[in-house]
């Protein structure tokens, strides 16, 4: 450190990248936690080293040596301080009760992985950008030899948690499906079915797995392991598949051999021991051996009569009866049981502290790039030909919204304009595809199966780029005056013709009502006659005569025409 001013001195700064380190409690019989603890470690970047403490209620048999009973929670203490996690995870907080550990960074299993969330991961980094990172750099490019990227499956039941140890797993849960899908789409992954006979074949020839590939561009160092090692267990015991786990995890060169496969695997790792049996690279006359561990629940005496079936050279190969003591802190300083660093990117910085601080940008954090995830709007109209070649002019609305976990391909393919690249361009195509399917009529009276037509051949297009259609609308469909003078003339034909025929009704109805009312007289007048007889015409022409003297006011008139019906009785 050198003092520059009173107030500023100038400090050298070691920085060291990894990623957050976990250790996953779990019981050494509980199969289904560790298979969901395999599963979240598939998903995380450099999950492979995070270790699966195995959380002893007491002491096993496999660690009691003589007089020396070590106490379990011992153990487990010892697992914690060799790895030094940055949290401790387990399925219920009471289980990490008695144990020495910051308690705000004891977690809960499902506070790492909540599939429902929109951020299923909440700690660590999600292995999706892991795999567009590599697609970036190195698979989008045509490669002199390809890697060959696998997602393997078990064809037998019982070896498929050894698999998952051995290779990762990624969960089945349809919200983390998009997981499976970037690795295949980015990596170019195929599913495998590997034998049991095919398990050595297939892993000597070093594919990338998913495992593997979500440790990209992590070193680990540790000196005291440089040495390849085979690993002596049961596929089937969940204690062995934890201790198979964490010696990968201290970075060690581990290769497996389960019991169950020990008739398929001699010829392999025979060649493999064999090709290790070289010279120190510092001292010539010390050559280097391969170490078969024999796992806590088989007997040494099973791996002795497996070694005698490998055809390798003399003193190439040691057993070793116990399991490395990576909790025990003497061991590891002394027996050369350590457990290897974790290292993405290591530097060192000059920075100046004023008054006592020090101030300087993360290494993660040197330049940040925004991406809006909120529905945004689009707007856009264009021309396009209908089934009977009329020019069509289309104006439409979009609601999109880019997803959460996609946003590095999309800024990597796209930056921060996915309506100018991808948008635009797959809604004119779209329209123009769907409208060509329609006649003009057509287009106006089926728009509602236009605009779903449209939409599904926007979404097979936009998904492809990490974009999403929320809502599509057909704004207004445009014609040319030709066209629409001609639908205006048809639309006034169909008028005039549909009054017409209105006209012809109403006609044809008035017409019956007159010959209903001259029927209906017609019948009165004929009843009429049937009714009149001689003694009712005189009753009729007295009711007259009566009705005429009522009106008559005495006077007779002064001119006649004819006989007068009244007789004077006053004169002479």
């Amino acid at each position: 450190m050198e003092e520059t001013t009173e107030q500023q001195q100038t400090v050298t700064v070691n920085r060291r990248l990894r990623p957050i380190r976990l250790a996953f409690l779990v019981s050494p019989g509980d199969a289904r936690i560790l298979r969901r603890v395999v599963q979240i470690n598939t998903c995380l970047w450099g999950g492979r080293f995070n270790p699966i403490i195995p959380l002893f209620r007491r002491t096993p048999p496999s660690l009691i040596e003589g007089r020396y009973r070590p106490p379990a929670r011992s153990v487990v203490q010892g697992y914690i301080g060799g790895f030094s996690p940055d949290y401790l995870v387990v399925q219920d907080k009471t289980k990490a009760k008695g144990l020495v550990f910051p308690e705000n960074r004891i977690v809960e299993l499902t506070e790492i992985l909540q599939p429902k969330d929109d951020q299923p991961l909440g700690f660590g980094l999600d292995v999706s950008y892991v795999y567009d990172d590599l697609y970036g750099k190195e698979f989008k490019f045509q490669r002199r030899h390809p890697v060959r990227v696998i997602q393997p499956r078990a064809t037998i039941k019982g070896l498929s948690l050894f698999y998952a140890t051995h290779f990762g797993e990624f969960p089945s849960d349809p919200e983390l499906a998009y997981l499976t899908k970037a690795y295949r789409e980015a990596l170019g992954a195929i599913e495998q079915a590997i034998e049991p006979a095919q398990f050595f074949k297939i892993l000597f020839q070093r594919p990338f797995y998913p495992l593997q590939s979500g440790s990209t561009s992590l070193h680990v160092q540790n000196p005291d392991r440089e040495t390849p090692q085979i690993f002596f267990m049961d596929a089937t015991s969940p204690l062995d598949l934890m201790d198979y786990w964490n010696l990968k995890a201290t970075g060690r060169q581990v290769v497996p051999m389960p019991v169950q496969l020990a008739d398929h695997g001699l010829e392999e790792l025979s060649a493999f021991i064999s090709k290790n049996y070289v010279p120190h690279r510092h001292n010539k006359e010390w050559m280097l051996h391969t170490t078969i561990i024999c796992s806590r629940s088989l007997r040494f005496e099973e791996l002795e009569a497996f070694a005698k079936r490998l055809q390798v050279p003399a003193q190439s190969l040691a057993l070793q009866r116990w399991y490395p003591r990576i909790w025990d802190e003497w061991a590891r300083e002394m027996a050369h049981e350590g457990i290897g660093n974790t290292t993405a990117k290591e530097d060192s910085i000059t920075v100046v502290s004023s008054y006592g601080r020090i101030h300087f940008r993360w290494p993660l954090a040197q330049s940040m790039n925004l991406v809006a995830v909120a529905i945004q709007k689009g707007e856009g109209d264009g021309d396009a030909a209908s089934k009977d070649l009329q020019i069509v002019h289309t104006k439409i609305a979009i609601n999109y919204h880019v997803k959460p976990e996609a946003v590095v391909s999309v800024f990597r393919d796209l930056g921060n304009e996915p309506g100018e690249r991808i948008i635009v361009p797959s809604v004119q195509e779209a329209v123009k595809a769907v409208t060509a399917r329609f006649t003009a009529e057509e287009l106006i009276s089926k728009r509602a199966q236009v605009r779903d037509e449209i939409v599904v051949a926007l979404k097979e297009r936009m998904t492809r780029h990490g974009l999403v259609v929320d809502e599509f609308s057909i704004v207004n469909f445009n014609f040319s005056k030709t066209f629409n003078e001609a639908i205006e003339a048809k639309t006034t034909a169909d008028q005039l013709k549909m009054k017409a025929e209105r006209d012809l009704q109403r006609i044809e109805v008035e017409a019956k009502q007159k010959i209903s009312r001259a029927r209906a007289e017609a019948e009165a007048l004929g009843l009429q006659r049937q009714q009149v007889t001689p003694e009712l015409l005189r009753l009729r022409e007295t009711e007259n005569q009566a009705k005429a003297i009522e009106k008559w006011d005495g006077h007779l008139p002064s001119t006649t025409g004819g006989a007068i019906p009244f007789i004077n009785i006053g004169g002479k």
